[in-house]
């Protein structure tokens, strides 16, 4: 199962999220059908969208941490623990994004002595 899936599955199962498009507007911070169709189509959030998903996470768990009744303090502990592991997505695919323009780069790069001119 992807993040964004045990995510969503969490947040559903501690009652936070009602449906798919609740969770791409308040989560995600994406429009509503989002969520649906990175589903339908099978690929990967963007970093922003994860980055969005980690930042509301903390805020929440930084909010029930802070309160005065112990239910949310359980579940303050399970954001904590999701936010913690969708910050470690966004830099593993931030990582990854930059691993790819690096080669890219260096695959177009050209060596001047090399290159030569075309005469007409």
């Amino acid at each position: 199962m992807d993040i964004l899936q045990e995510t969503y599955t969490a947040l559903w199962n501690l009652e936070l999220v009602d449906n798919h498009c609740h969770f791409s507007e308040a989560w995600l911070n994406k429009s509503p059908r989002y969520y649906s169709v990175l589903r339908a189509k099978g690929t990967k959030p963007s970093v922003d969208a994860l980055a969005r998903l980690a930042t509301n996470l903390k805020q929440r768990h930084d909010l029930y941490q802070n309160s005065r009744h112990d239910f949310l303090h359980e579940r303050a502990n399970r954001l904590g623990s999701l936010a913690t592991r969708v910050f470690a997505e966004v830099q593993a695919r931030a990582l990854e994004n930059q691993s790819v323009t690096e080669r890219s780069k260096r695959r177009y790069r050209t060596d001047p002595d090399t290159v030569r001119m075309r005469t007409v």
